[in-house]
């Protein structure tokens, strides 16, 4: 398993179950109220001896997922609390 935080934004790639096999992604933000929010996430799927390869492949995808976003400081933007407040909406309706 592995985890990197970066601010208030981490991602996690564990392996998932035997018989699934392969790697989850999860990658969470911390919200200002201290919610913790899953906002992004793949399966990387993986057969007999490709398993490093899926691993390596989620790894670079949370790499790039925390790269992508904003710096803490820049969260208070406009343009970036309308993605909260979308994200937050879509988080209500799969409840």
């Amino acid at each position: 398993m592995t985890e990197e935080i970066r601010g208030p934004y981490r991602f996690t790639v564990r392996p998932r179950s035997g018989e699934l096999g392969g790697w989850r992604l999860r990658a969470y933000e911390t919200l200002p109220n201290g919610t913790e929010l899953e906002v992004h996430g793949n399966v990387f799927s993986a057969s007999g001896e490709d398993n490093n390869t899926a691993y390596e492949q989620a790894l670079a995808a949370g790499h790039e997922w925390l790269a992508s976003m904003p710096k803490p400081e820049y969260r208070d933007a406009e343009h970036y609390m309308l993605g909260y407040v979308a994200r937050d909406a879509t988080a209500r309706l799969g409840d």
